[in-house]
């Protein structure tokens, strides 16, 4: 982290200079585990199966029966598998006996206000589905 806060020569992607230049001072200013999420954003995956564990950021992490939270510092990404989509759609989580399925849902997104609550600037919060227009 030190070397890449020091460094002339950290790439742009396809950013204007005034994007560059904010991104740098935030990079700069930031303590090293936000910055390293700047650079490697974070994956959550939860389920019934498991306690909330950390995914690979790849395609097969996505699954039916999965809520994954993405925190890429600038963004929060909470993304909901298609079955789980369905069921929240269905109102599932409103029925006595589903409690353990309105935790499921409720888990990421108290996760999510927790991070959002301690970042400046605010990341952007998006809630998604498997197929969804987001």
């Amino acid at each position: 982290m030190f070397n890449l806060r020091r460094s002339q020569f950290v790439q742009v992607f396809n950013n204007s200079p005034d994007e560059t230049a904010y991104f740098r001072m935030l990079l700069n200013r930031e303590n090293i585990s936000n910055a390293a999420v700047m650079i490697q954003p974070s994956l959550i995956s939860y389920s019934f199966n498991s306690l909330p564990a950390p995914a690979l950021l790849d395609v097969a992490s996505i699954a039916a029966d999965r809520i994954l939270l993405l925190d890429s510092y600038f963004s929060v990404v909470i993304f909901h598998g298609m079955t789980i989509a369905q069921w929240r759609n269905l109102g599932y989580q409103n029925q006595p006996e589903h409690q353990a399925f309105a935790q499921l849902l409720r888990a990421p997104q108290d996760d999510a206000q927790a991070v959002i609550r301690d970042r400046f600037p605010v990341p952007r919060l998006v809630v998604c589905d498997q197929h969804g227009s987001q």
